[in-house]
C-alpha cells in the first residue's frame, strides 16, 4: 500500500495501524513534513504494522519505479487547490504552498498520481484520493481518462463529496 503526499503520515499511519498485515509506504517530498512523519512513525512503531517512509517526489520520473506492478491500493491526500481560490488564514498561515496549490487548475498532482497509479497498482488495485468539494466529477474524469473502472465519490465524515475511489482494470493480455 503507498501513501502518497503523506505529509506527517496520517493515513498511512492510520491504516498501518487497522492492518499490521499490510505493508505500508508513505512517501513525501518535504524534508520537514518528513521529519514529522519519521517522528509520528517511532511515537507508533509498537502499534503498526509494517511502515516505511520514502523521500520521493511524483514528479519525477522514476519516482515510483521500486513499486510499479506491485501495489494493492494507493491512497493519497494530495495538494488540489488552484492558486485563485483563497484559503482561511488558519491554512494560510500553517501550510506549505507545496502541500496546498496543485497547479493553475488545482489538479496537476492528481493527474500525476491517475497517471503512477496507472503503472504502479496490480490489476484491480485501488486509488482513493482526496479533494475539494468543487471536484469530484473533474477528478472522475480524470480517473477514467487514465483507465480506472468503478470510479465512485464517496463523501467523508463531514458529509461532503470529497473522496474519489476507483480500481484500475486489468491490463488485456495480448496473444
Amino acid at each position: 500500500m503507498l501513501d502518497l503526499c503523506a505529509g506527517v503520515g496520517t493515513l498511512g499511519l492510520a491504516i498501518a495501524r487497522r492492518r499490521p498485515d499490510a505493508c505500508v509506504w508513505c512517501l513525501e517530498r518535504d524534508d520537514t513534513a518528513v521529519q514529522y512523519l519519521r517522528r509520528n512513525l517511532a511515537r507508533q512503531a509498537a502499534v503498526t504494522g509494517q511502515l516505511t517512509v520514502q523521500v520521493a517526489d511524483l514528479m519525477e520520473p522514476d519516482c515510483l519505479d521500486a513499486h510499479a506492478g506491485a501495489t494493492d491500493v494507493i491512497v493519497a491526500n494530495p495538494p488540489y487547490v488552484p492558486p485563485s481560490q483563497p484559503l482561511p488564514p488558519e491554512w494560510a498561515e500553517h501550510h506549505p504552498r507545496a502541500a496546498v496549490y496543485g497547479g493553475a487548475d488545482g489538479f496537476d498532482v492528481i493527474r500525476r498520481i491517475a497517471a503512477l497509479g496507472a503503472i504502479t497498482l496490480r490489476p484491480d488495485g485501488q486509488l482513493a484520493l482526496e479533494h475539494d468539494r468543487s471536484q469530484p466529477e473533474a477528478v472522475q474524469q480524470i480517473l477514467i481518462h487514465h483507465g480506472y473502472s468503478d470510479v465512485t465519490t464517496v463523501t467523508d465524515s463531514a458529509g461532503d463529496r470529497r473522496i474519489t475511489v476507483a480500481r484500475i482494470a486489468a491490463k488485456e493480455q495480448s496473444g
